[in-house]
């Protein structure tokens, strides 16, 4: 990638977004997936780690990549701020409740018959980096997320800070794509 070193922005200030593909809609009403891109706080791309082997040899440890790795999936935060309605609230709530009671969306089943829950799922969440002209210049993409889990929603009466919920998303795959127009 020639040239990528000349993309680098030293002033970056909230120069992010998100964008949501799909959102699995478990409350049977029509949905604005700009309730979720719209309302992204937080965004934590997740580490990446591998497991180390040890060997002795000649009274000397040695440490060796484990090649094969962890077969986990990656986990991503993300942090909303509560819309006006708190809808995204209930949105997301709504599929996470479901998906613990089994209900699910797709129309595929395993080989007993039974409804696969993975395939509710957001097929990309996007992060995308832009420059001072809000172009963007670069795209990480976190493919097949689910969301696991969602922490307390803490509203306060007289804090004029807004409510905000943090969800966690396991992803199954993530990819990068730099935009190269204009070199």
């Amino acid at each position: 990638m020639p040239g990528l070193t000349t993309q680098i922005n030293n002033y970056n200030k909230n120069k992010w977004k998100v964008r949501f593909s799909n959102i699995p809609n478990m409350t049977g009403q029509k949905i604005d997936i700009h309730v979720l891109n719209n309302y992204v706080r937080e965004f934590n791309v997740p580490d990446i780690t591998i497991p180390m082997l040890t060997s002795v040899t000649g009274h000397e440890r040695q440490l060796h990549p484990n090649t094969i790795g962890s077969r986990d999936l990656q986990t991503i935060n993300i942090a909303f701020t509560i819309d006006e309605h708190m809808y995204n609230y209930w949105l997301l709530y709504t599929w996470l409740y479901q998906m613990r009671h089994g209900k699910t969306l797709a129309d595929r089943t395993n080989l007993d018959g039974v409804p696969l829950v993975r395939m509710d799922s957001i097929d990309v969440i996007e992060l995308c980096l832009l420059d001072n002209d809000k172009k963007i210049i670069s795209k990480m993409k976190f493919h097949h997320c689910i969301l696991n889990n969602m922490g307390a929603l803490d509203l306060k009466y007289s804090d004029s800070e807004l409510g905000t919920m943090v969800c966690t998303f396991e992803v199954e795959n993530v990819s990068f794509e730099v935009n190269t127009e204009g070199e």
